[in-house]
């Protein structure tokens, strides 16, 4: 494969055979920066995934966070109010403690799970 230009361009061809000849540089300027913009693209998609995995772990670690508070805060009623601490009990307390800062819309229900792991490690 053997090329050449011309004032006017350039052809790329195979012995006798010309398989590209652009006649206007600007197609070749044109093409090398759509190649360049592809890889800069990706460069950024690949930023902006590990951003958006690392802020879906984040939105995870909060959302379980908030669950093991409304926990707390449930333990904290039944024992202030005398009650036993069983899983219906647990269910019926109300998840916002009143000397507590944090508001009520980033507490979320604690899975049942999640308070029978809570109930388990009080009985040890």
């Amino acid at each position: 494969m053997r090329g050449s230009s011309h004032p006017c361009g350039f052809a790329i061809y195979n012995k006798e055979k010309v398989i590209i000849e652009v006649e206007d540089l600007s197609f070749l300027i044109k093409f090398l920066a759509m190649v360049v913009g592809i890889f800069f693209l990706a460069e950024i998609t690949q930023q902006t995934v590990l951003l958006l995995l690392a802020f879906v772990c984040l939105a995870k670690m909060a959302y379980e966070w908030s669950e093991w508070h409304a926990i707390e805060h449930k333990f904290v009623y039944l024992l202030e109010n005398k009650l036993p601490l069983t899983i219906d009990n647990l269910k019926k307390a109300p998840k916002q403690h009143k000397r507590c800062g944090v508001k009520n819309r980033f507490l979320h229900e604690p899975s049942i799970r999640k308070m029978n792991l809570a109930l388990k490690a009080t009985k040890e």
